[in-house]
């Protein structure tokens, strides 16, 4: 409920005219609209496995008259429907918490496929909470998606994957 941390989140994304960038997980449509927006001179794309947000997100983008955003509904199966190579850079919003930890590396590698050499990844997860309402969301998600999902999200360990699947200058 507090977006507090977007702000942050998308005042780093860099605003390079005719650039490409994908947007993934959760609310992925909400905040494809947002960045479009704010970031009218690059193409967006995003990506929302919920098909009414997608609905939704296509009302909003006409009516809101954002050119540069296109709202697709994400396949279940994992794959991104993009050639390799296809993004400058690529935003991931609270998509990986809920992943146990092979799916969280699968995840950060088909991202890593469609992002450009030299491209930049943003992530947005739970990381090492800090507050009494953090520690209950992933207590939540342990019940939800199990021990291995949330484990590397209460000590930080989580954003290993992104190594591991061939990142790198990785940082927190």
């Amino acid at each position: 409920q507090d977006e507090s941390w977007q702000e942050s989140l998308f005042g780093s994304i860099p605003s390079r005219p005719n650039s490409r960038l994908l947007n993934l997980g959760y609310k992925g449509a909400l905040t494809g609209s947002i960045l479009a927006a704010r970031l009218p001179d690059i193409t967006i794309i995003a990506a929302d496995p919920n098909r009414s947000a997608v609905e939704k997100a296509r009302d909003v983008t006409l009516r809101r008259k954002l050119p540069n955003l296109t709202v697709i509904e994400s396949p279940s199966d994992g794959r991104l429907p993009f050639e390799a190579n296809s993004f400058d850079t690529i935003v991931l919003t609270l998509g990986l918490h809920n992943q146990p930890p092979d799916a969280k590396l699968t995840i950060a590698k088909e991202i890593l496929r469609v992002l450009r050499h030299g491209g930049k990844l943003h992530v947005a997860d739970y990381d090492r909470p800090a507050v009494r309402r953090e520690r209950l969301i992933l207590g939540v998600g342990r019940y939800i998606s199990g021990e291995p999902a949330i484990r590397p999200h209460l000590d930080g360990s989580w954003i290993d994957c992104f190594g591991r699947a061939g990142f790198v200058g990785v940082r927190r």
